[in-house]
């Protein structure tokens, strides 16, 4: 199970989007794809959550979001294929990586293949709503 640094009060002073954004999380480890679904809602996000990759690409073609987060180790493979599938069908999405495992130059490859964001896990929920908030706006 992944921990996560929360600081009860430092998100308080992040303001929350303006508009409903449609944000899709596809992760696999559910106790941390419902925080970061929760933390969302408090700012105002309507999010998706998908566990897989076949799942996420439905949800992606069915009901494009405005924002994509995926981890990179799901169970039915990398999340590097839901990426690359975005940019060709969504090349104005925006897009956060996040992983828990550096090998290989993860970080340089997920920008590389056109995240907008790598966030390290375990991250900062503070840092992953500031990441949010920028792709947002």
């Amino acid at each position: 199970m992944t921990t996560f640094k929360m600081e009860p009060n430092n998100y308080k002073n992040i303001q929350p989007a303006t508009d409903m954004k449609k944000v899709l999380i596809v992760e696999d480890e559910l106790d941390l794809s419902q925080l970061l679904k929760n933390v969302l809602k408090k700012f105002g996000y309507e999010t998706t959550l998908a566990h897989t990759i076949k799942e996420g690409m439905i949800e992606l073609d069915e009901n494009p979001p405005a924002l994509l987060i995926s981890d990179v180790s799901l169970p039915d493979g990398s999340g590097f294929s839901i990426l690359e599938h975005a940019r060709e069908t969504s090349p104005e999405l925006s897009v956060i990586i996040i992983s828990g495992n550096l090998d290989q130059g993860i970080r340089e490859r997920a920008l590389n293949k056109g995240a907008d964001e790598f966030l390290e896990k375990p991250f900062n929920l503070l840092t992953f709503i500031k990441a949010v908030e920028n792709l947002s706006s």
